[in-house]
């Protein structure tokens, strides 16, 4: 038998049925994506991080099983449009790392691993789920726990901005401690955190944007993910609660870029919601144009309110901001060093661009990288090592911030000097190939919710990266998702039929030892 009566008449599955669920838990790819997208965002909280950091090769040891067998077992796995070119990546890192070896080996080869993942594991899962039973069941299976996740953040964040937390003029060297990162403005002396303490507020914007295309495709199509109306109600309420979480954290993060790409996310997404309940509600029918005037009206006051035309003012807030500060981890008297934040040379910086909005710190940055990628353009000086080679360069730039090992803030000039033209080509062929490749699936399918709230998350991915570090080099949150739904939007058919099972029958063979 394979159940087990207890006295109180329930019934319970014998050891071996557990033991053969687990390992059908194990051999789905599905669910390793999703707990490393999870354990990936959790990083990102600053004072999580250290914690976490062993965990990370468990996840490589599982996430390289499941490679290797499907590599042996199931060759469907594999079959993703572009992939081959995709795939090219691998031994062009290799051949970036062989000669530049002697530089950061560690962090080199490590970044080399997570982009094997990411190209053998993540970007075929979203092929692989288009092609499954339930599709839409399976990618929120994927996306949606991360997505919860930043809504936790985005509570933190709220939470202390609620109750007028606030660290300076406290805690002394908080922000080297806490990885906080805030904004002090002069009424009431608060004390904006971002996302929990994220580790980069551009970043933290970036997957509160995401999250808001990602949770409402799977408000749309709550039929088919939620098999049961408590686990639809459930997710509507938890819906809208992490909508408001997430926007009041995205304005809070001092980041003028993301509260301008926030307003126009709602925007568009407040506009298809409206759509998809007009079609289902009679009120919403008869009060249509008095709705949208007063969505019109909301939109622009929350523009205006938000984002700030005001440079010269904001910018003096990031100086005072800083200065105090810089004061507190090094006060009067001290010995002036900032190895780990370098304040001094960003309030320089803040000051030496005060009021010119067309020239910023990011400018100068990407002005260097390029600099520094002139002298290896085939294939680069390899991951994380931008510092080492702009002290050993000694690059003619007057600012000389990646000397002072500040990160490139963009993850397409980031490829350029990591892996050189070599690199980068790989990128724009596979990325333009699957451009091509969606506008075909598109004239031959209906496009529907799936096509425009998955698109809008890759376009925002494929923008916002351009201020953002790291993205391309390996299995990084972003880039994960990104590799996730593209794959899927590409291979998603017109129609559902019954396709492949997420666990095929060769894996269920296996598991049950027949």
């Amino acid at each position: 038998m394979n159940e087990a009566v207890v006295s109180d008449e329930t019934v319970t599955p014998t050891a071996p049925k557990q033991a053969r669920k687990l390992f059908s838990v194990l051999l789905n790819p599905v669910y390793c994506v999703s707990v490393y997208l999870v354990y990936l965002v959790l990083r990102q909280v600053v004072i999580l991080g250290e914690f976490l950091g062993s965990i990370q090769y468990l996840l490589l040891f599982w996430a390289y099983a499941l490679i290797l067998y499907y590599l042996l077992k199931d060759r469907s796995y594999f079959k993703t449009p572009w992939i081959k070119v995709l795939g090219l990546l691998l031994p062009a890192a290799v051949v970036t790392l062989a000669l530049n070896y002697a530089v950061n080996p560690v962090t080199q080869i490590k970044s080399g691993i997570l982009l094997a993942v990411s190209v053998l594991l993540v970007y075929p899962l979203g092929a692989y789920i288009a092609r499954s039973s339930k599709p839409h069941r399976e990618l929120a299976k994927v996306l949606l726990p991360a997505q919860i996740i930043t809504g936790l953040q985005a509570l933190t964040s709220v939470a202390m901005i609620a109750l007028g937390f606030t660290f300076l003029g406290e805690l002394a060297g908080a922000m080297r401690r806490l990885g906080v990162q805030s904004l002090t403005y002069g009424s009431g002396n608060r004390v904006f955190i971002v996302f929990g303490m994220n580790v980069d507020s551009n970043h933290a914007a970036l997957a509160g944007i995401v999250s808001i295309f990602v949770t409402t495709w799977a408000l749309i199509y709550q039929e088919k993910i939620f098999l049961t109306a408590r686990g639809k109600i459930r997710y509507r309420i938890l819906y809208w609660i992490n909508l408001v979480l997430v926007v009041i954290a995205t304005v809070g993060c001092n980041s003028r870029g993301a509260r301008l790409s926030l307003l126009i996310t709602l925007a568009v997404a407040g506009l298809c919601l409206f759509v998809f309940y007009y079609r289902r509600s009679e009120y919403l029918q008869k009060k249509a144009k008095a709705l949208l005037v007063v969505w019109v009206i909301l939109i622009g006051g929350f523009g205006y309110t938000t984002v700030n035309a005001n440079i010269d003012a904001l910018v003096e807030g990031e100086i005072s901001y800083y200065t105090q500060v810089f004061e507190l981890i090094h006060p009067a008297g001290s010995k002036k060093t900032s190895s780990d934040w370098k304040m001094a040379d960003d309030v320089s910086m803040l000051r030496v661009n005060k009021g010119d909005s067309t020239k910023s710190a990011r400018i100068y940055i990407w002005e260097e990288t390029l600099e520094l990628w002139k002298g290896h353009p085939v294939v680069g000086i390899g991951p994380y090592n931008t510092d080492e080679y702009a002290k050993a360069e000694k690059l003619r730039a007057e600012q000389k911030l990646l000397e002072r090992g500040y990160h490139v803030h963009n993850s397409y000039l980031d490829v350029l000097i990591s892996y050189g033209a070599l690199g980068f080509g790989i990128y724009l062929v596979f990325f333009l190939g699957c451009l091509v490749s969606y506008g075909k699936a598109i004239k031959l399918r209906h496009p529907d919710w799936s096509d425009f709230f998955l698109g809008a998350a890759w376009l925002t991915i494929m923008s916002g990266v351009m201020f953002l570090t790291d993205s391309f080099l390996g299995l990084d949150y972003m880039f994960g998702i990104l590799l996730i739904i593209m794959g899927y939007l590409i291979a998603r058919p017109d129609s559902e039929p019954m396709r492949i099972p997420v666990i095929t029958l060769r894996e269920t063979k296996l598991v049950s030892g027949n």
